[in-house]
C-alpha cells in the first residue's frame, strides 16, 4: 500500500507564509516537519515546488537550504 502524501503547492504556501511570518528564515527541514514529510520523494515534491516559486519572485533564497516568503501582496499563480 503506498502511503506517501500528496504535496501540493497549496500546502507548501500555506506552510510557508505560516514559517515565513515577520520576514523569518524558512529552511527545507522547517517545511518537512510541518508538513509532517519523511520520505525522500514527498521532500523532493517541496525542493522542486519551492524552486519554482523562488523563479516566479514569491520566494527569496538566502543561503542554502534557507529563504524567505515574499508577501509583497503579489498574486501567485497555483
Amino acid at each position: 500500500m503506498d502511503t506517501r502524501k500528496e504535496v501540493s503547492k497549496q500546502a507548501i504556501r500555506a506552510a510557508l507564509q505560516a514559517l515565513g511570518e515577520g520576514g523569518k528564515e524558512i529552511s527545507y527541514r522547517l517545511v518537512y516537519e510541518v508538513l509532517g514529510l519523511e520520505s525522500d520523494a514527498e521532500q523532493a515534491v517541496v525542493r522542486s515546488r519551492i524552486s519554482d516559486m523562488t523563479r516566479h519572485g514569491e520566494v527569496k533564497r538566502t543561503r542554502t537550504g534557507c529563504f524567505t516568503y515574499d508577501f509583497t501582496g503579489h498574486l501567485f499563480y497555483i
